[in-house]
């Protein structure tokens, strides 16, 4: 699969991921099997048009636009500050749903807070809202592993400065780069194996939360039911439901819509998985009848073009 076909699949299927599950954030599982996404929704939870994606996509095109530029974390605190102040890459000019914990970090930060210290560090502080956004930093050229890992931490830090937030992050992009070249199954089983030890040598301080990721890297993790994967707000949970329902799929479609119908954070979930699904599949799997409706496609189309000029070429 040609570079740009992968990168279109990973922005655009974020984004519609993301706009899948907006009408139904907050609905619990129950509901959505009553009622299951099948396709775009208007209003519901946010009462948003049809095809409207919300933070998880706009911070990462953010993050694409900082990467564009010169790259280091006060840019890309200077984009989450443009997106939450001003509206910046939203899809309809308006700021309709964001984290509690980026709320408070971009507040740190728009009062002169270092961009790096900026994200709370309490365990309490590991919601899904750095993993949301990660998924561009794949693409960065950085080869060296222990410079790689640092750029992540960085990265994260700007909203989620815990170390179990880093490394679900560093995890997560471990696996979009493995799914470069393997079908989904055999790159999860790459970052099963070779992930925890890789993580203990390019940070100490990981060794005391590898227990978080224990279920994730067990061998019968693709096997457990869709009542043991949770999909709230907690980034284990948003990593675990995005890859079960990735290893659990064959195709975009049916990863994201059950990623949706898990019910809970149904935006973040779909654009984690989505981003994780559009890399493999590729752009030309998403539904088109998805892509006409989404927001801004002209504008995104753009973007991706603009970072595969960079990152690709």
């Amino acid at each position: 699969m040609e570079s740009f076909e992968r990168l279109k699949g990973m922005v655009f299927g974020l984004a519609t991921g993301d706009a899948l599950g907006v009408p139904v954030e907050f609905s619990n599982r129950e509901s959505c099997r009553e009622n299951p996404v099948t396709g775009m929704r208007g209003f519901g939870t946010h009462t948003q048009p049809a095809g409207t994606w919300s933070d998880d996509a706009s911070m990462t095109f953010c993050t694409m636009e900082a990467m564009l530029g010169d790259y280091h974390p006060e840019l890309l605190g200077d984009y989450f500050l443009r997106w939450i102040q001003q509206g910046f890459w939203t899809p309809h000019g308006l700021v309709f749903d964001r984290g509690l914990a980026t709320t408070a970090a971009l507040q740190r930060l728009a009062a002169g807070t270092p961009a790096v210290l900026a994200g709370g560090n309490d365990e309490m502080s590991n919601g899904n809202g750095s993993l949301m956004r990660m998924a561009p930093l794949a693409w960065h050229p950085e080869k060296d592993e222990a410079a790689f890992f640092h750029l992540v931490r960085e990265a994260s830090s700007v909203t989620h400065r815990h170390p179990r937030s880093v490394m679900a992050c560093h995890f997560y992009l471990h696996l979009l780069r493995q799914l470069f070249r393997h079908k989904p199954a055999k790159a999860w089983e790459e970052v099963r194996m070779n992930w925890p030890s890789q993580m203990e040598i390019l940070w100490p301080e990981a060794a005391a939360e590898l227990a978080a990721f224990e279920r994730i890297l067990q061998p019968d993790f693709v096997s457990l039911s869709e009542d043991e994967i949770q999909s709230g707000g907690y980034v284990m949970h948003s990593l675990e439901a995005s890859v079960w329902c990735l290893l659990n799929t064959n195709s975009y479609a049916d990863a994201v819509l059950k990623a949706v119908n898990l019910g809970g954070d149904t935006d973040t979930t779909g654009a984690i998985c989505g981003a994780l699904a559009g890399a493999f599949y590729g752009y030309s799997s998403i539904p088109k009848e998805w892509i006409r409706i989404l927001a801004r496609t002209t504008e995104i189309e753009n973007l991706a073009l603009r970072f595969n000029g960079k990152f690709c070429l």
